[in-house]
Protein backbone atom coordinates (compact mmCIF):
# COMPACT_ATOMS: atom_id res chain seq x y z
CA UNK A 1 0.00 0.00 0.00
CA UNK A 2 2.85 2.50 0.72
CA UNK A 3 3.87 2.33 -2.75
CA UNK A 4 0.24 3.08 -4.18
CA UNK A 5 0.00 5.88 -1.52
CA UNK A 6 3.34 7.12 -2.95
CA UNK A 7 1.74 7.04 -6.41
CA UNK A 8 -1.33 8.36 -5.58
CA UNK A 9 0.56 11.58 -3.83
CA UNK A 10 2.86 12.17 -6.88
CA UNK A 11 -0.91 12.75 -9.03
CA UNK A 12 -2.47 14.49 -6.43
CA UNK A 13 0.72 16.84 -6.22
CA UNK A 14 0.89 17.50 -9.86
CA UNK A 15 -3.16 17.74 -9.99
CA UNK A 16 -3.24 20.33 -7.63
CA UNK A 17 -0.13 22.36 -9.31
CA UNK A 18 -2.19 22.52 -12.66
CA UNK A 19 -5.30 23.17 -10.72
CA UNK A 20 -3.89 25.76 -8.84
CA UNK A 21 -2.36 27.51 -12.26
CA UNK A 22 -5.79 26.75 -13.84
CA UNK A 23 -7.49 28.95 -11.38
CA UNK A 24 -4.81 31.82 -10.79
CA UNK A 25 -5.53 32.42 -14.68
CA UNK A 26 -9.35 32.11 -14.19
CA UNK A 27 -9.33 34.58 -11.34
CA UNK A 28 -6.99 37.27 -13.46
CA UNK A 29 -9.89 37.12 -15.83
CA UNK A 30 -12.31 37.82 -13.42
CA UNK A 31 -9.81 40.49 -11.97
CA UNK A 32 -9.53 42.10 -15.40
CA UNK A 33 -13.42 41.99 -16.00
CA UNK A 34 -14.76 42.32 -12.78
CA UNK A 35 -16.70 39.54 -12.71
CA UNK A 36 -15.78 36.52 -10.14
CA UNK A 37 -18.99 34.45 -11.77
CA UNK A 38 -16.60 33.09 -14.12
CA UNK A 39 -15.47 30.80 -11.64
CA UNK A 40 -18.68 28.62 -12.09
CA UNK A 41 -17.87 27.82 -15.59
CA UNK A 42 -14.27 27.27 -14.53
CA UNK A 43 -15.58 24.60 -12.02
CA UNK A 44 -16.84 22.10 -15.18
CA UNK A 45 -13.56 23.04 -16.96
CA UNK A 46 -11.40 22.25 -13.88
CA UNK A 47 -12.48 18.38 -13.60
CA UNK A 48 -11.98 17.69 -17.13
CA UNK A 49 -8.28 19.44 -16.94
CA UNK A 50 -7.76 16.77 -14.54
CA UNK A 51 -9.20 13.94 -16.16
CA UNK A 52 -7.15 15.14 -19.25
CA UNK A 53 -3.71 15.36 -17.48
CA UNK A 54 -3.81 12.52 -15.09
CA UNK A 55 -4.76 10.20 -18.24
CA UNK A 56 -2.21 11.72 -20.54
CA UNK A 57 0.76 11.76 -17.86
CA UNK A 58 0.21 8.58 -15.66
CA UNK A 59 -2.34 6.22 -17.54
CA UNK A 60 -1.86 3.13 -18.88
CA UNK A 61 -4.16 1.11 -21.53
CA UNK A 62 -6.62 -0.08 -18.92
CA UNK A 63 -9.96 0.60 -20.61
CA UNK A 64 -11.01 1.99 -17.37
CA UNK A 65 -8.46 4.72 -17.11
CA UNK A 66 -9.97 5.69 -20.49
CA UNK A 67 -13.92 5.66 -19.55
CA UNK A 68 -13.68 7.32 -16.44
CA UNK A 69 -11.94 10.37 -18.39
CA UNK A 70 -14.16 10.56 -21.15
CA UNK A 71 -17.44 10.03 -18.36
CA UNK A 72 -15.47 13.31 -16.24
CA UNK A 73 -14.72 15.29 -19.31
CA UNK A 74 -18.73 15.22 -21.03
CA UNK A 75 -19.92 16.06 -17.54
CA UNK A 76 -17.66 19.07 -16.88
CA UNK A 77 -17.61 20.56 -20.85
CA UNK A 78 -21.52 20.32 -20.80
CA UNK A 79 -22.08 22.05 -17.06
CA UNK A 80 -19.53 25.04 -18.19
CA UNK A 81 -21.06 25.31 -21.41
CA UNK A 82 -24.48 25.66 -19.79
CA UNK A 83 -23.52 27.64 -17.29
CA UNK A 84 -21.60 29.83 -19.97
CA UNK A 85 -25.13 30.21 -21.72
CA UNK A 86 -27.34 30.97 -18.25
CA UNK A 87 -25.04 33.55 -17.37
CA UNK A 88 -24.62 35.32 -20.61
CA UNK A 89 -24.93 39.26 -20.59
CA UNK A 90 -26.19 38.63 -17.00
CA UNK A 91 -23.42 40.29 -15.17
CA UNK A 92 -21.86 39.18 -12.10
CA UNK A 93 -23.90 36.92 -10.29
CA UNK A 94 -25.61 38.05 -6.87
CA UNK A 95 -23.78 35.81 -4.09
CA UNK A 96 -20.06 37.03 -5.59
CA UNK A 97 -21.72 40.70 -6.07
CA UNK A 98 -22.58 40.89 -2.12
CA UNK A 99 -18.66 38.91 -1.50
CA UNK A 100 -17.11 42.30 -3.28
CA UNK A 101 -19.38 44.52 -1.14
CA UNK A 102 -18.52 43.06 2.10
CA UNK A 103 -14.61 42.22 1.45
CA UNK A 104 -14.02 45.71 -0.10
CA UNK A 105 -10.48 46.77 -0.43
CA UNK A 106 -9.54 43.31 0.66
CA UNK A 107 -11.76 41.54 -2.22
CA UNK A 108 -9.18 40.89 -4.50
CA UNK A 109 -7.00 38.87 -1.80
CA UNK A 110 -10.14 37.17 -0.35
CA UNK A 111 -11.82 36.16 -3.60
CA UNK A 112 -8.47 34.67 -4.63
CA UNK A 113 -8.44 32.85 -1.22
CA UNK A 114 -11.84 32.16 -0.66
CA UNK A 115 -13.21 31.69 -4.11
CA UNK A 116 -11.05 30.41 -6.68
CA UNK A 117 -8.36 28.59 -3.97
CA UNK A 118 -10.95 27.36 -2.00
CA UNK A 119 -12.81 26.01 -5.03
CA UNK A 120 -9.92 24.75 -6.45
CA UNK A 121 -9.35 22.43 -3.18
CA UNK A 122 -12.89 21.12 -3.27
CA UNK A 123 -12.04 20.59 -7.35
CA UNK A 124 -8.91 18.62 -6.34
CA UNK A 125 -10.62 15.84 -3.37
CA UNK A 126 -13.82 15.70 -5.63
CA UNK A 127 -11.34 14.34 -8.41
CA UNK A 128 -9.76 11.71 -6.53
CA UNK A 129 -11.71 8.78 -7.89
CA UNK A 130 -10.43 10.42 -11.58
CA UNK A 131 -6.77 10.70 -9.65
CA UNK A 132 -6.54 7.15 -8.21
CA UNK A 133 -7.99 5.21 -11.31
CA UNK A 134 -5.80 7.53 -13.70
CA UNK A 135 -2.79 6.98 -11.62
CA UNK A 136 -3.20 3.58 -10.00
CA UNK A 137 -4.66 1.67 -13.25
CA UNK A 138 -7.08 -1.06 -12.82
CA UNK A 139 -7.16 -4.70 -13.29
CA UNK A 140 -10.44 -4.80 -15.21
CA UNK A 141 -13.92 -3.65 -16.03
CA UNK A 142 -15.87 -5.69 -13.22
CA UNK A 143 -20.04 -5.47 -13.24
CA UNK A 144 -20.18 -2.81 -10.41
CA UNK A 145 -18.29 -0.37 -12.13
CA UNK A 146 -21.27 -1.31 -15.28
CA UNK A 147 -23.55 -0.58 -12.99
CA UNK A 148 -21.21 2.92 -12.65
CA UNK A 149 -21.47 3.62 -15.82
CA UNK A 150 -24.91 3.39 -15.67
CA UNK A 151 -25.63 5.32 -12.51
CA UNK A 152 -23.50 8.30 -13.63
CA UNK A 153 -25.77 8.31 -17.42
CA UNK A 154 -28.94 8.29 -15.65
CA UNK A 155 -27.41 11.52 -13.05
CA UNK A 156 -25.51 12.58 -16.18
CA UNK A 157 -28.99 12.66 -18.52
CA UNK A 158 -31.02 14.03 -15.11
CA UNK A 159 -28.83 16.79 -14.80
CA UNK A 160 -29.41 18.07 -18.60
CA UNK A 161 -32.56 17.84 -19.07
CA UNK A 162 -33.36 19.49 -15.59
CA UNK A 163 -30.73 22.78 -16.46
CA UNK A 164 -32.31 22.73 -19.74
CA UNK A 165 -36.06 22.93 -18.52
CA UNK A 166 -34.78 25.77 -16.11
CA UNK A 167 -32.74 27.61 -19.40
CA UNK A 168 -36.06 27.43 -21.18
CA UNK A 169 -38.16 28.28 -18.94
CA UNK A 170 -36.23 31.71 -17.81
CA UNK A 171 -35.67 32.84 -21.72
CA UNK A 172 -39.43 33.13 -21.64
CA UNK A 173 -39.85 36.62 -21.01
CA UNK A 174 -43.18 35.77 -19.55
CA UNK A 175 -41.99 33.64 -16.78
CA UNK A 176 -40.15 36.17 -14.80
CA UNK A 177 -40.78 36.03 -11.06
CA UNK A 178 -42.24 33.01 -11.93
CA UNK A 179 -41.29 29.58 -10.20
CA UNK A 180 -40.70 26.27 -12.93
CA UNK A 181 -43.23 23.50 -11.42
CA UNK A 182 -42.50 21.43 -14.33
CA UNK A 183 -40.80 18.48 -15.65
CA UNK A 184 -38.43 16.83 -13.15
CA UNK A 185 -38.74 20.48 -11.51
CA UNK A 186 -42.32 19.19 -10.06
CA UNK A 187 -40.91 16.37 -8.58
CA UNK A 188 -37.94 17.99 -6.65
CA UNK A 189 -36.92 21.73 -6.31
CA UNK A 190 -33.35 21.00 -7.15
CA UNK A 191 -33.03 18.42 -9.73
CA UNK A 192 -30.13 19.38 -11.15
CA UNK A 193 -28.31 19.34 -7.93
CA UNK A 194 -29.86 15.35 -7.26
CA UNK A 195 -28.23 14.64 -11.33
CA UNK A 196 -24.62 15.70 -10.53
CA UNK A 197 -24.86 14.08 -6.49
CA UNK A 198 -25.86 10.34 -9.15
CA UNK A 199 -23.11 11.19 -11.56
CA UNK A 200 -20.40 11.17 -8.81
CA UNK A 201 -21.66 8.08 -7.12
CA UNK A 202 -21.67 6.67 -10.49
CA UNK A 203 -17.96 8.08 -11.11
CA UNK A 204 -17.29 6.37 -7.27
CA UNK A 205 -18.51 3.02 -8.28
CA UNK A 206 -16.39 3.01 -11.55
CA UNK A 207 -13.26 3.15 -9.55
CA UNK A 208 -14.10 0.30 -7.40
CA UNK A 209 -11.59 -2.54 -7.90
CA UNK A 210 -8.87 0.19 -8.27
CA UNK A 211 -5.53 0.18 -5.59
CA UNK A 212 -6.77 1.07 -2.42
CA UNK A 213 -10.08 2.50 -4.24
CA UNK A 214 -11.72 3.48 -1.08
CA UNK A 215 -9.84 6.64 -0.83
CA UNK A 216 -12.06 7.45 -3.56
CA UNK A 217 -15.53 7.93 -1.20
CA UNK A 218 -14.65 11.04 -0.28
CA UNK A 219 -15.96 12.39 -3.34
CA UNK A 220 -19.15 11.71 -3.63
CA UNK A 221 -19.78 12.19 0.30
CA UNK A 222 -18.55 15.51 -0.03
CA UNK A 223 -20.35 16.40 -3.22
CA UNK A 224 -23.47 15.33 -1.53
CA UNK A 225 -22.76 17.24 1.08
CA UNK A 226 -21.94 20.34 -0.47
CA UNK A 227 -24.80 20.16 -2.68
CA UNK A 228 -27.11 19.25 0.18
CA UNK A 229 -25.75 21.79 2.72
CA UNK A 230 -22.98 24.44 1.35
CA UNK A 231 -23.45 25.74 -2.04
CA UNK A 232 -26.36 24.05 -3.79
CA UNK A 233 -29.85 23.47 -2.17
CA UNK A 234 -29.28 25.80 1.58
CA UNK A 235 -27.56 28.39 0.05
CA UNK A 236 -30.46 28.91 -2.69
CA UNK A 237 -33.23 28.04 -0.80
CA UNK A 238 -32.45 30.99 1.43
CA UNK A 239 -32.30 33.39 -1.57
CA UNK A 240 -35.57 32.07 -2.85
CA UNK A 241 -37.47 31.37 -0.23
CA UNK A 242 -39.09 35.21 -0.20
CA UNK A 243 -40.26 35.16 -3.45
CA UNK A 244 -43.74 34.95 -4.31
CA UNK A 245 -45.19 31.02 -4.12
CA UNK A 246 -42.13 29.74 -2.95
CA UNK A 247 -42.87 28.65 0.28
CA UNK A 248 -46.08 26.73 -1.06
CA UNK A 249 -43.86 25.29 -3.75
CA UNK A 250 -41.51 23.78 -0.52
CA UNK A 251 -44.40 22.38 0.91
CA UNK A 252 -45.82 20.43 -2.14
CA UNK A 253 -42.29 19.33 -3.90
CA UNK A 254 -39.45 17.49 -2.27
CA UNK A 255 -36.33 19.81 -1.88
CA UNK A 256 -33.79 16.97 -3.36
CA UNK A 257 -34.96 13.08 -4.13
CA UNK A 258 -37.36 13.58 -6.99
CA UNK A 259 -40.61 12.64 -5.25
CA UNK A 260 -44.38 12.56 -5.76
CA UNK A 261 -45.93 16.54 -5.40
CA UNK A 262 -47.10 15.80 -1.70
CA UNK A 263 -50.72 16.63 -0.67
CA UNK A 264 -52.46 17.44 2.95
CA UNK A 265 -52.57 13.66 3.70
CA UNK A 266 -49.12 12.46 2.17
CA UNK A 267 -46.27 14.16 3.94
CA UNK A 268 -43.31 11.28 2.73
CA UNK A 269 -44.16 9.02 5.67
CA UNK A 270 -45.10 6.19 3.05
CA UNK A 271 -41.45 6.09 1.05
CA UNK A 272 -39.59 5.14 4.52
CA UNK A 273 -40.49 1.67 3.95
CA UNK A 274 -39.86 1.32 -0.05
CA UNK A 275 -36.44 3.12 1.05
CA UNK A 276 -35.50 0.71 3.33
CA UNK A 277 -36.31 -2.04 1.17
CA UNK A 278 -34.30 -0.37 -1.67
CA UNK A 279 -31.38 -0.22 1.03
CA UNK A 280 -31.57 -3.88 2.63
CA UNK A 281 -31.98 -5.13 -1.38
CA UNK A 282 -28.91 -3.04 -2.22
CA UNK A 283 -26.60 -4.01 1.09
CA UNK A 284 -27.10 -7.66 -0.07
CA UNK A 285 -26.18 -7.47 -3.96
CA UNK A 286 -23.53 -4.46 -3.68
CA UNK A 287 -20.95 -6.51 -1.96
CA UNK A 288 -21.06 -9.36 -4.81
CA UNK A 289 -20.66 -7.19 -7.59
CA UNK A 290 -18.09 -5.88 -6.06
CA UNK A 291 -14.44 -7.60 -6.42
CA UNK A 292 -12.40 -8.53 -3.69
CA UNK A 293 -9.04 -6.29 -3.08
CA UNK A 294 -6.50 -8.56 -5.19
CA UNK A 295 -3.70 -10.49 -2.33
CA UNK A 296 -0.51 -11.78 -4.19
CA UNK A 297 -1.36 -14.87 -1.62
CA UNK A 298 1.43 -17.92 -1.40
CA UNK A 299 1.57 -21.30 -0.86
CA UNK A 300 3.17 -22.78 2.18
CA UNK A 301 6.38 -23.74 -0.56
CA UNK A 302 6.83 -20.17 -0.54
CA UNK A 303 6.35 -18.61 2.39
CA UNK A 304 8.95 -18.71 5.15
CA UNK A 305 8.95 -21.96 7.31
CA UNK A 306 12.09 -22.86 8.60
CA UNK A 307 12.28 -25.82 10.85
CA UNK A 308 8.92 -26.57 10.45
CA UNK A 309 6.24 -29.93 9.50
CA UNK A 310 3.16 -30.18 8.43
CA UNK A 311 1.09 -32.35 9.45
CA UNK A 312 -3.07 -33.08 8.82
CA UNK A 313 -5.00 -32.58 12.05
CA UNK A 314 -9.07 -33.17 11.86
CA UNK A 315 -9.00 -32.73 8.21
CA UNK A 316 -6.95 -28.90 8.53
CA UNK A 317 -3.15 -28.92 7.33
CA UNK A 318 -1.08 -27.51 9.91
CA UNK A 319 2.81 -26.28 10.96
CA UNK A 320 4.41 -27.36 14.07
CA UNK A 321 7.90 -26.83 15.78
CA UNK A 322 9.41 -29.52 17.57
CA UNK A 323 13.08 -29.93 19.30
CA UNK A 324 14.58 -32.26 22.05
CA UNK A 325 15.39 -35.70 22.73
CA UNK A 326 12.07 -37.76 22.07
CA UNK A 327 12.29 -39.43 25.42
CA UNK A 328 11.71 -35.97 27.14
CA UNK A 329 8.63 -34.62 29.28
CA UNK A 330 6.58 -33.10 26.55
CA UNK A 331 5.85 -29.19 26.63
CA UNK A 332 2.98 -27.77 23.99
CA UNK A 333 3.11 -24.05 23.59
CA UNK A 334 0.05 -22.58 22.37
CA UNK A 335 0.20 -18.83 20.55
CA UNK A 336 -2.49 -15.93 21.43
CA UNK A 337 -4.54 -14.18 18.68
CA UNK A 338 -2.72 -13.20 15.36
CA UNK A 339 0.29 -15.51 16.65
CA UNK A 340 1.59 -18.38 15.40
CA UNK A 341 4.37 -21.00 16.30
CA UNK A 342 6.97 -19.14 15.61
CA UNK A 343 5.90 -16.80 18.17
CA UNK A 344 8.11 -19.30 20.85
CA UNK A 345 11.45 -19.43 18.59
CA UNK A 346 13.78 -18.45 21.51
CA UNK A 347 11.80 -20.44 23.94
CA UNK A 348 11.75 -24.11 21.82
CA UNK A 349 15.88 -24.12 21.87
CA UNK A 350 16.06 -23.07 25.51
CA UNK A 351 13.83 -25.70 26.84
CA UNK A 352 14.87 -28.15 24.53
CA UNK A 353 18.80 -28.09 25.70
CA UNK A 354 16.62 -28.32 29.14
CA UNK A 355 15.77 -31.76 27.87
CA UNK A 356 11.72 -31.06 27.34
CA UNK A 357 10.78 -32.70 24.08
CA UNK A 358 8.82 -29.17 23.02
CA UNK A 359 6.06 -28.77 20.43
CA UNK A 360 4.43 -25.48 19.24
CA UNK A 361 1.68 -25.55 16.35
CA UNK A 362 -0.57 -22.87 14.67
CA UNK A 363 -3.68 -23.25 15.85
CA UNK A 364 -6.42 -23.64 13.21
CA UNK A 365 -6.93 -20.63 11.43
CA UNK A 366 -3.80 -19.05 12.11
CA UNK A 367 -0.34 -18.67 10.69
CA UNK A 368 0.10 -20.74 8.20
CA UNK A 369 -2.84 -23.68 8.92
CA UNK A 370 -5.81 -23.85 6.19
CA UNK A 371 -8.22 -21.77 6.53
CA UNK A 372 -11.81 -22.32 5.98
CA UNK A 373 -15.19 -20.02 6.98
CA UNK A 374 -17.10 -23.74 7.78
CA UNK A 375 -14.63 -24.73 10.65
CA UNK A 376 -15.35 -23.85 14.43
CA UNK A 377 -13.27 -21.78 15.87
CA UNK A 378 -14.16 -20.86 19.50
CA UNK A 379 -11.42 -21.77 22.20
CA UNK A 380 -13.47 -24.94 23.14
CA UNK A 381 -12.94 -26.60 19.73
CA UNK A 382 -9.46 -25.10 19.50
CA UNK A 383 -8.76 -27.38 22.22
CA UNK A 384 -10.06 -30.32 21.16
CA UNK A 385 -7.53 -29.59 18.28
CA UNK A 386 -4.39 -29.32 20.37
CA UNK A 387 -5.54 -32.48 21.99
CA UNK A 388 -5.90 -34.37 18.65
CA UNK A 389 -2.77 -33.11 17.73
CA UNK A 390 -1.21 -34.62 20.50
CA UNK A 391 -3.27 -37.63 19.63
CA UNK A 392 -1.86 -37.53 16.23
CA UNK A 393 1.78 -37.78 17.66
CA UNK A 394 0.93 -40.35 20.26
CA UNK A 395 1.66 -38.17 23.24
CA UNK A 396 0.16 -39.31 26.34
CA UNK A 397 0.11 -36.63 28.60
CA UNK A 398 1.88 -32.88 28.18
CA UNK A 399 2.57 -29.95 30.29
CA UNK A 400 0.55 -26.92 28.64
CA UNK A 401 2.06 -22.95 28.16
CA UNK A 402 -0.63 -20.64 26.44
CA UNK A 403 -0.07 -17.21 25.63
CA UNK A 404 -3.09 -14.34 25.14
CA UNK A 405 -5.85 -16.17 23.85
CA UNK A 406 -3.41 -19.38 23.95
CA UNK A 407 -3.86 -18.96 27.61
CA UNK A 408 -7.89 -19.41 27.24
CA UNK A 409 -7.49 -22.21 24.93
CA UNK A 410 -4.71 -24.09 27.52
CA UNK A 411 -7.30 -23.49 30.24
CA UNK A 412 -10.56 -24.86 28.06
CA UNK A 413 -8.21 -27.67 27.30
CA UNK A 414 -7.42 -28.52 31.09
CA UNK A 415 -10.36 -28.42 32.16
CA UNK A 416 -12.24 -30.73 29.20
CA UNK A 417 -8.79 -33.40 29.35
CA UNK A 418 -7.51 -32.88 33.24
CA UNK A 419 -5.87 -36.77 32.39
CA UNK A 420 -3.84 -35.33 29.46
CA UNK A 421 -1.84 -32.49 31.21
CA UNK A 422 0.80 -31.90 33.71
CA UNK A 423 1.18 -28.58 34.51
CA UNK A 424 -0.51 -25.47 33.02
CA UNK A 425 1.43 -22.12 32.69
CA UNK A 426 -0.93 -18.88 31.64
CA UNK A 427 1.31 -16.05 30.03
CA UNK A 428 -0.31 -13.03 30.07
CA UNK A 429 -2.98 -15.20 29.11
CA UNK A 430 -6.72 -13.40 27.98
CA UNK A 431 -8.92 -15.59 30.16
CA UNK A 432 -12.63 -15.48 29.26
CA UNK A 433 -14.91 -16.76 31.96
CA UNK A 434 -18.18 -15.15 31.13
CA UNK A 435 -20.07 -15.91 27.66
CA UNK A 436 -21.17 -12.28 26.36
CA UNK A 437 -23.74 -11.86 23.35
CA UNK A 438 -22.09 -9.71 20.16
CA UNK A 439 -24.69 -9.88 18.25
CA UNK A 440 -22.23 -9.93 15.37
CA UNK A 441 -21.83 -14.19 15.50
CA UNK A 442 -25.53 -14.38 14.13
CA UNK A 443 -24.82 -11.72 11.58
CA UNK A 444 -21.58 -13.41 10.20
CA UNK A 445 -23.76 -16.70 9.63
CA UNK A 446 -25.11 -14.87 6.37
CA UNK A 447 -23.94 -14.21 3.17
CA UNK A 448 -23.77 -10.68 2.37
CA UNK A 449 -22.20 -10.05 6.07
CA UNK A 450 -19.55 -12.27 5.09
CA UNK A 451 -18.85 -10.48 2.31
CA UNK A 452 -19.43 -7.11 3.44
CA UNK A 453 -16.67 -8.40 6.05
CA UNK A 454 -13.95 -10.38 2.99
CA UNK A 455 -14.33 -7.14 1.34
CA UNK A 456 -12.94 -4.56 4.49
CA UNK A 457 -10.25 -6.55 5.87
CA UNK A 458 -8.96 -7.21 2.39
CA UNK A 459 -8.93 -3.35 2.21
CA UNK A 460 -8.02 -2.25 5.45
CA UNK A 461 -5.96 -5.28 7.14
CA UNK A 462 -2.29 -5.70 5.45
CA UNK A 463 1.12 -6.64 6.56
CA UNK A 464 2.02 -2.82 7.87
CA UNK A 465 -0.80 -2.94 9.80
CA UNK A 466 -0.23 -6.10 11.28
CA UNK A 467 3.39 -5.00 11.95
CA UNK A 468 2.15 -1.71 13.75
CA UNK A 469 -0.53 -3.99 15.69
CA UNK A 470 2.04 -6.30 16.71
CA UNK A 471 4.68 -3.31 17.50
CA UNK A 472 1.77 -1.69 19.73
CA UNK A 473 2.00 -4.95 22.36
CA UNK A 474 5.31 -4.72 22.73
CA UNK A 475 7.11 -2.58 25.47
CA UNK A 476 10.46 -2.79 23.91
CA UNK A 477 9.97 -1.68 19.64
CA UNK A 478 13.15 -3.13 19.02
CA UNK A 479 12.59 -6.28 20.74
CA UNK A 480 11.46 -7.91 17.16
CA UNK A 481 13.84 -7.70 13.77
CA UNK A 482 12.56 -7.43 10.38
CA UNK A 483 13.57 -10.68 9.46
CA UNK A 484 11.65 -12.03 12.19
CA UNK A 485 8.63 -9.60 11.59
CA UNK A 486 7.73 -11.56 8.38
CA UNK A 487 7.13 -14.44 10.54
CA UNK A 488 4.27 -12.87 12.40
CA UNK A 489 2.23 -11.45 9.30
CA UNK A 490 3.03 -13.79 6.29
CA UNK A 491 -0.30 -15.52 7.45
CA UNK A 492 -1.54 -12.39 5.40
CA UNK A 493 -0.51 -14.15 2.24
CA UNK A 494 -1.98 -16.99 2.88
CA UNK A 495 -5.53 -18.29 1.07
CA UNK A 496 -8.54 -17.41 2.78
CA UNK A 497 -6.97 -15.63 5.66
CA UNK A 498 -9.96 -13.18 5.85
CA UNK A 499 -12.44 -15.56 6.21
CA UNK A 500 -10.69 -17.62 8.74
CA UNK A 501 -10.55 -13.99 10.85
CA UNK A 502 -14.70 -13.84 10.02
CA UNK A 503 -14.76 -17.42 11.51
CA UNK A 504 -12.69 -16.47 14.25
CA UNK A 505 -14.95 -13.53 15.23
CA UNK A 506 -18.32 -15.11 14.57
CA UNK A 507 -17.70 -18.00 17.05
CA UNK A 508 -16.00 -15.31 19.89
CA UNK A 509 -18.89 -15.26 21.41
CA UNK A 510 -18.39 -19.35 22.63
CA UNK A 511 -15.26 -18.72 24.05
CA UNK A 512 -15.94 -19.16 27.92
CA UNK A 513 -14.22 -21.53 30.12
CA UNK A 514 -16.99 -24.49 30.88
CA UNK A 515 -16.03 -24.20 34.74
CA UNK A 516 -14.69 -22.23 37.37
CA UNK A 517 -10.71 -21.34 37.92
CA UNK A 518 -11.16 -22.93 41.51
CA UNK A 519 -11.57 -26.23 39.35
CA UNK A 520 -8.08 -26.48 37.56
CA UNK A 521 -6.17 -28.59 40.66
CA UNK A 522 -2.64 -28.86 38.24
CA UNK A 523 0.47 -26.83 39.09
CA UNK A 524 0.22 -23.60 37.40
CA UNK A 525 2.35 -20.72 36.68
CA UNK A 526 1.68 -17.14 35.81
CA UNK A 527 3.56 -14.92 33.86
CA UNK A 528 3.15 -11.57 33.07
CA UNK A 529 4.90 -8.79 31.66
CA UNK A 530 4.89 -5.44 34.00
CA UNK A 531 4.05 -3.07 31.02
CA UNK A 532 1.54 -5.05 29.20
CA UNK A 533 -0.90 -2.69 27.98
CA UNK A 534 -3.39 -5.58 26.13
CA UNK A 535 -4.17 -7.52 29.21
CA UNK A 536 -3.33 -5.56 32.34
CA UNK A 537 -1.27 -7.62 35.26
CA UNK A 538 -4.26 -7.31 37.65
CA UNK A 539 -5.49 -10.01 35.56
CA UNK A 540 -2.58 -12.20 36.22
CA UNK A 541 -2.90 -10.87 39.51
CA UNK A 542 -6.68 -12.25 40.09
CA UNK A 543 -6.29 -14.98 38.09
CA UNK A 544 -3.22 -16.27 41.38
CA UNK A 545 -5.89 -15.50 43.66
CA UNK A 546 -8.69 -17.85 42.22
CA UNK A 547 -6.51 -20.70 40.79
CA UNK A 548 -5.90 -22.89 43.76
CA UNK A 549 -2.01 -24.13 42.71
CA UNK A 550 -0.94 -21.32 40.90
CA UNK A 551 2.12 -19.02 41.32
CA UNK A 552 2.47 -15.78 39.89
CA UNK A 553 5.33 -13.54 38.48
CA UNK A 554 6.31 -10.62 36.35
CA UNK A 555 9.13 -9.77 34.15
CA UNK A 556 9.73 -5.90 34.78
CA UNK A 557 9.82 -3.70 31.57
CA UNK A 558 8.35 -6.54 29.33
CA UNK A 559 4.98 -5.82 27.03
CA UNK A 560 2.39 -8.28 25.68
CA UNK A 561 4.96 -10.66 24.48
CA UNK A 562 7.62 -11.45 27.36
CA UNK A 563 8.82 -14.30 25.60
CA UNK A 564 9.73 -12.60 23.07
CA UNK A 565 10.60 -8.91 24.66
CA UNK A 566 12.84 -10.31 27.34
CA UNK A 567 13.65 -14.12 26.36
CA UNK A 568 16.26 -14.62 29.17
CA UNK A 569 14.35 -13.73 32.01
CA UNK A 570 10.90 -15.49 30.10
CA UNK A 571 12.77 -18.63 29.78
CA UNK A 572 14.44 -18.88 32.73
CA UNK A 573 10.98 -18.12 35.02
CA UNK A 574 9.16 -20.28 32.46
CA UNK A 575 11.36 -23.40 33.58
CA UNK A 576 11.16 -22.91 37.17
CA UNK A 577 7.77 -22.98 36.79
CA UNK A 578 8.17 -26.39 34.83
CA UNK A 579 10.55 -27.45 37.21
CA UNK A 580 8.80 -26.79 40.71
CA UNK A 581 5.86 -28.41 42.12
CA UNK A 582 3.41 -25.80 44.01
Amino acid sequence: MNSELILLGQGLFSSAVIVCLFMTFVYLIGLIKKDNGIVDIAWGIGFSLIAVYTYLNFAGSASKQLLITLLVLIWGSRLALYIALRNKNKGEDKRYADFRKRWKKYWPLQSYLKIYMLQGLLMLLISLPIIIVNTLGSPQLFLINIIGILVWEFGFIFETIADMQMLNFKSNKANKGKILKTGLWRYSRHPNYFGETVAWWGIFLITIGSPIWWIALISPVLITYLLLKVSGVTLLEKSLSKRKGYQEYINETSAFLPLPPKTADNRYTDIVLPLSIVFAVMFCIVPFLTPLPYINTLSNDELDTPGATFIQIEGIKTLYLTAGPVDGETVILIHGFGGNAYDWRKTIPYLADLGYRVYALDLKGFGLADKKLEENYSHSAQASFVVAFMDKLGIEKASIVGHSMGGNVSAHAVQRYPERFNKLILVSAAVVENSFPIGINSLLQNEPFVRWGRILLRTFVNEDTASNLLEDALYIDTAIEKADLNLHTQMLRTANWELALIGIIRDSGNNALPKGLDTITIDTGIIWGEKDSWVPPSSGESLNERIPNSTYSVIPDAGHLPMVEKSDEFNKLLSEKLENEN
